[in-house]
């Protein structure tokens, strides 16, 4: 029997995240803008979480830490962005990850643990899973550098380094072909699939990693991950160049719709886990969109004047950051396989608005099943490239679909508007190495336009509200009107 009394004990949730959101624009690119369950919290001196790969294919392996990676003479040189002997030192300087555990001391942290009764942050598996690398001795060599406050390291996504980290000093290294390497535990991350999917291990979630509602209840910022926006924002430690020859002529196009497949793909893979037989709290409401119960409260409301988007008053509303865009992409990619994907999406989300009235192991089988489906699709599309017409094509139905799309909720319109603007850029990017033109300035103004929409208004104090407390109608006419001189402009190219 499945624990449905869920005991609240905060709701400061903190959206800081959505500033990735915000600070991805067309023209510059990356720029600055309780529930507790019945168990009581594990800490990691008690469990050891599994910290596998992100998805089968990968092996696991031992870790040596990465100090072994950090040397003058390997990564930690002092070149610049892209120099080969320069990744540590990009890392330890620039990236995020390299702070990942140390966050954990922060006051915003410290909050979240009182709240759910954790003890410090910074030993607790829930926050551990994803903001460290969490290993036993048996998970470490003899001679290993490793120490949890590296945070998310080069073996975080790499993989742990034991079987490979000799061998790939030689000069026959490089002659190896990926599935060699692979064989050793080294994670081809030149393969956007894999590298996809190590992201969206903590940034979507995975066995083991997962922020559920108890934690953003207590104040944990919801994932909302698109892949190429925080791709675009990763100070990159790697060739640029040399990254896109095997995916040109459209790296950011293509980016961006196995983002939305893997995205959605994760997202159907952890319902399966959290409806599963052995989980005893359900449903789990992250898998909701927030503002869909969380917004103010008025007669005669916009949100009951526009409808309900296919669902029933009172039905909730599943899938909204991952699923919205999937049917405008079936339709362009998936080719024979589109109404087959459609079906059991649409078959998982009537399942879920009302989910104290189905059985519980129905929902994880439909889940599994739309998994393995999104997976199989992702494959076909990682072995595409996709044309400049492709994207235009892209492009076009994304400004038509997204005009009734961004009537539904806020995280949808987002969703069309990061789709665009990783579109634009692929096209900017194969136009004249990065240099606008007429047309594509026009298209940027338009995005602009509805970027100023989905904003978080301000306060009088200047502080930022943490929810799109002045999104509706309103603002969705404007943005419509956007989308459609947008697909005029595109629909000229073609």
């Amino acid at each position: 029997m499945r624990n449905n009394r869920l005991k609240i004990v905060g709701m400061g949730a903190c959206l800081s995240c959505i500033a990735v959101v915000f600070a991805f624009s067309v023209n510059s690119g990356a720029h600055s803008a309780d529930i507790i369950g019945e168990d009581s919290p594990k800490s990691v001196s008690e469990s050891a979480l599994s910290v596998g790969p992100p998805h089968p294919s990968l092996t696991m392996n031992r870790y040596v830490g990465v100090g072994s990676c950090a040397a003058s003479g390997c990564h930690g040189g002092e070149g610049s962005h892209g120099t080969i002997g320069s990744e540590y030192s990009i890392w330890i300087q620039q990236d995020p990850h390299a702070s990942a555990y140390s966050v954990l001391y922060e006051p915003l942290s410290r909050q979240i643990a009182k709240n759910l009764k954790l003890g410090p942050a910074h030993r607790a598996a829930e926050c551990l899973s994803c903001h460290a690398v969490v290993a036993t001795p048996d998970d470490l060599t003899s001679n290993q550098r490793f120490t949890v406050a590296d945070g998310v390291g080069c073996e975080s996504c790499h993989g742990p380094a034991a079987n490979w980290l000799e061998s790939h000093k030689r000069v026959g290294w490089q002659q190896l072909t990926p599935a060699q390497k692979s064989a050793k535990g080294f994670w081809d991350t030149d393969d956007l699939l894999t590298r996809t999917r190590i992201c969206g291990s903590c940034h979507v979630g995975s066995p083991g990693r997962e922020v559920n509602h108890d934690l953003i209840a207590a104040g944990h910022p919801p994932l909302k991950f698109e892949m190429s926006s925080y791709h675009e924002r990763m100070p990159r430690h790697w060739n640029l160049q040399k990254d896109r020859r095997p995916h040109t002529p459209s790296m950011m196009a293509k980016l961006w719709v196995l983002g939305q497949v893997v995205s959605a793909e994760m997202t159907a893979l952890q319902l399966a886990e959290r409806a599963s037989p052995h989980n005893t709290i359900w449903p789990e409401f992250s898998e909701y969109g927030c503002f869909a119960c969380h917004h103010d409260l008025q007669p005669k409301s916009w949100r009951q004047s526009r409808g309900y988007a296919g669902r029933r008053p009172g039905d909730l509303a599943w899938g909204t950051w991952s699923m919205p865009i999937l049917s405008t992409l079936a339709q362009a990619t998936a080719e024979d396989k589109s109404d087959q994907i459609n079906s059991s999406i649409k078959q998982l989300a009537a399942l879920m608005g009302s989910p104290y009235t189905v059985d519980a192991e129905a929902v994880a089988g439909k889940a599994a099943t739309a998994a393995e489906l999104l997976s199989q699709w992702a494959e076909t599309l990682n072995q595409r490239r996709f044309t400049d017409e492709e994207v235009l094509s892209l492009q076009k139905s994304l400004a038509s679909d997204g005009q009734s799309l961004c009537t539904t909720n806020w995280d949808a319109a987002v969703q069309v508007y990061l789709g665009l603007v990783a579109l634009e850029r692929s096209r900017i990017e194969n136009a004249g190495g990065g240099q606008s033109t007429e047309n594509h300035a026009t298209v940027a103004e338009e995005l602009d336009q509805i970027r100023s929409g989905l904003t978080f208004p301000l306060l009088k104090d200047g502080t930022r509200y943490n929810s799109p407390q002045s999104f509706g109608p309103d603002r969705t006419k404007l943005m419509q009107e956007a989308l459609e001189k947008i697909q005029s402009i595109v629909g000229e190219k073609q």
